[in-house]
C-alpha cells in the first residue's frame, strides 16, 4: 500500500488483478452533504483519518457474488496506522 494520507487523502491499494481501491482528498470543488465530517470513530485506534473520495473503487473476482468498477464517489476513508 502506498500512500500519504496523513496530510493528503491520497491512498493506493492494489490486490492483484481482484481489488483497487485509490483515493484522493475532498476539495472545494466536490459537493458537500456531510461526508467531510466523521460522526463514527474509526473501530480501531488511528493516529490520522479523515474522508475521501474514491476515484477508483473495484472489485472482480471470485467469492463474493457480485463485480463491482465505482469511480469518483465520496465513499471512502482513509487512516494512518500509528502514534
Amino acid at each position: 500500500m502506498l500512500h500519504d494520507a496523513q496530510h493528503h487523502g491520497r491512498a493506493v491499494l492494489r490486490a492483484g488483478n481482484f481489488a483497487a481501491i485509490e483515493t484522493r482528498p475532498l476539495n472545494d470543488g466536490d459537493h458537500t452533504c456531510g461526508a467531510e465530517v466523521t460522526f463514527y470513530p474509526p473501530l480501531t485506534k488511528l493516529s490520522h483519518s479523515m474522508a475521501a473520495v474514491a476515484t477508483t473503487d473495484e472489485f472482480q473476482g471470485p467469492g463474493l457474488g457480485v463485480d463491482w468498477d465505482r469511480h469518483g464517489k465520496r465513499s471512502a476513508f482513509v487512516g494512518s496506522f500509528g502514534e
